[in-house]
């Protein structure tokens, strides 16, 4: 009696792990079916070897099927019941479609909009699918080619997502459950960081014509110039970025440029400088108050003496805003400038200098304090 006992459990327990397994058959069934439509005369071609391939008779004929082997064109049969128990959305099937889904998703990106500029890094990205579909992105300029997941299973977004400062060029991916896939290129820009002026110049004391701004920004689209006053009238000149600047590191711009201020010589002019990025955010130096003076020294005569390796020049200047006369030595290994006076004794710079045998090539310059100067040559030959 103890044997037949045991062998009634045996028995009980092989049924009760025999239906568990049905069950996860049946589960594992109903996860992954769809319904799949031939046209009248189109062949259905079965993977498993024993299930007989068959050919539809009527206009649509609708089967239920759980894969489908794109290698062998084949499909394996689903489980009718997991079939009708799909949603009302994926009841319906494409008619004519040959049994399998062969067209990728229609992908409509509606943000962000090509070439479109945020003024923020997390932008609004939404998009709608005509079938669910497991999307990705491509960032094709820092993403060293991997793509980052946005759904699964998904037919629409609408999120906000962080993109890089800058121009950005990404690319959309879109697979549906047959595999088939849809590929949307868009390009945007985001400027989310304001400019800003680092320095002008000339900050004080005198203006002739030249003018010279430093500023710091990733996306430049305008940088212009404004000068005057209410006595002659106010003036403006737009700088052009890409020959007018030169960019440097970490988005810092030199920029220099000259305009006519002959009509204000002699009077107090006021300036700054105003620059504008793609975002349209503007940035606005300090407005700086400087006289004008466009009149250049006069030099009304320049004289020097030899005497052995010593060189006495004599400079009578006119010059109401004086700077300095000084010269500099082509000759030499490292030439440079040097000072021969800063102030004039009765508009006269007086300045003996010792030179080494040999030529000397040199240019003597007078300069004023608003930057107008006037140079001369000389050759002088010492024994």
């Amino acid at each position: 009696m103890k044997k037949d006992n045991s062998k009634r459990k045996r028995a009980y327990l092989f049924l009760a792990l025999a239906s568990f397994t049905l069950i996860l058959l049946s589960v594992s069934l109903a996860s992954a079916v769809f319904w799949s439509c031939f046209n009248k005369g189109q062949t259905i071609n079965y993977c498993n070897p024993a299930v007989q391939d068959r050919t539809c008779t009527t206009t649509l004929c609708k089967y239920c099927m759980s894969t489908f082997n794109s290698t062998g064109s084949c499909y394996n049969q689903g489980n009718w019941m997991s079939c009708n128990g799909l949603p009302a959305s994926e009841q319906d099937c494409s008619s004519g479609s040959g049994g399998v889904d062969s067209s990728p998703p229609t992908i409509n990106l509606i943000s962000p909009n090509e070439n479109q500029i945020f003024i923020e890094r997390s932008v609004p990205f939404s998009f709608t699918l005509n079938e669910k579909s497991d999307v990705y992105y491509l960032d094709n300029i820092n993403g060293r080619g991997r793509w980052s997941r946005v759904c699964s299973g998904c037919s629409s977004i609408n999120q906000k997502r962080s993109f890089a400062e800058g121009f950005n060029d990404l690319t959309l991916r879109a697979k549906d459950s047959m595999g088939n896939l849809a590929y949307k290129d868009f390009k945007f820009f985001v400027d989310s960081k304001k400019p800003r002026i680092n320095k002008a110049e000339p900050k004080k004391g005198f203006a002739s014509s030249a003018f010279y701004v430093q500023f710091t920004e990733a996306n430049p689209k305008d940088l212009m110039l404004h000068y005057g006053n209410s006595e002659s009238g106010f003036n403006e000149k737009t700088l052009n970025i890409e020959s007018d600047c030169a960019r440097g590191t970490r988005d810092k711009y030199d920029c220099s440029t000259q305009v006519d201020l002959e009509n204000y010589d002699g009077e107090i002019m006021e300036y700054w400088f105003h620059l504008t990025d793609i975002a349209n955010s503007e940035a606005e130096s300090k407005h700086q108050f400087l006289t004008v003076d466009t009149t250049f020294p006069v030099v009304e005569s320049m004289t020097y003496t030899v005497t052995g390796n010593k060189v006495l020049f004599v400079t009578r200047v006119t010059e109401q805003n004086f700077a300095d006369v000084s010269y500099i030595d082509q000759s030499e290994l490292r030439p440079r400038w040097r000072k021969m006076c800063s102030k004039l004794t009765n508009f006269i710079c007086e300045k003996t200098l010792t030179l080494r045998s040999g030529t000397h090539d040199l240019t003597v310059q007078v300069n004023d304090k608003a930057g107008n100067s006037v140079g001369e040559a000389i050759f002088i030959s010492i024994p």
